[in-house]
């Protein structure tokens, strides 16, 4: 039987894959990082503290890395995202992928949807790499 905590983490968590990034070479990263010589993982993560990461890897502020994304037709995806959600379809989950002289994040409007309704943590995955 799962304890109140962790029932309440996977529930609020539930409408994210925790399997797919909807990227192939992530999500081959995340089952096999000894191949690529990288450290994967898939960590729970407070909607704030992914957007302060993805801003952060971007030297921007959330402020920024919002407006910049409202800019480029965001509302109207963020929305499409929500709709998905209440559906109950299965959504993949963000990247943050921090590279040697470099960062990749994938998955803002997603986490400004979760952030819509009411979600306080998703599925992110991670990937540091080595070389």
């Amino acid at each position: 039987m799962l304890s109140f905590r962790r029932y309440i983490e996977e529930s609020v968590t539930d409408p994210f894959s925790r399997e797919k990034t909807g990227r192939k070479k992530i999500d081959d990263m995340l089952k096999n990082p000894k191949k690529y010589g990288v450290e994967a993982e898939v960590k729970i993560m407070t909607i704030k503290a992914l957007q302060n990461a993805m801003a952060k890897g971007q030297k921007i502020t959330v402020q920024k890395a919002y407006d910049k994304r409202m800019k480029m037709g965001g509302r109207k995806k963020v929305d499409n995202l929500k709709k998905l959600i209440q559906s109950g379809t299965k959504i993949d989950m963000p990247i943050l992928d921090y590279a040697p002289g470099g960062f990749v994040q994938d998955g803002f409007h997603r986490a400004l949807a979760a952030q819509e309704l009411g979600i306080k943590k998703i599925p992110v995955a991670v990937i540091k790499r080595k070389r």
